[in-house]
């Protein structure tokens, strides 16, 4: 009797876990497409590198980002692309320009400074 319901139980794990990894096919639910997101930076530096090491070891495409790297000339053309909603993230310091747009009202904030 035990041997039955161990048979069953094992069975039932053993359906379940195959339903649970071809789940995506049998309800045609779609991979979907990588979130764009776009950084810019002011210059290379150790700052700014990192960029460029997560995009080519593929740390951005495994989360489910289009990571854009963007070279920008300075803060203040960084700080600007922020304020249009062009880029989502600047990688730079808090300097003059980064500080002057916030406390012009500009909504940033800084992460790991």
């Amino acid at each position: 009797m035990i041997e039955k319901l161990r048979q069953k139980n094992c069975l039932f794990l053993l359906v379940t876990l195959i339903l649970a990894c071809t789940a995506d096919p049998i309800l045609g639910i779609a991979a979907s497409a990588p979130s764009k997101v776009v950084f810019t930076f002011g210059g290379l530096s150790e700052r700014s590198g990192i960029l460029f090491v997560a995009k080519d070891v593929g740390i951005f495409q495994k989360h489910g980002l289009d990571a854009q790297v963007v070279n920008v000339r300075s803060g203040p053309v960084g700080m600007a692309a922020l304020a249009s909603g062009e880029t989502h993230f600047h990688v730079g310091s808090a300097t003059g320009a980064s500080i002057g747009a916030m406390a012009g009202g500009l909504d940033l904030v800084f992460i790991a400074g």
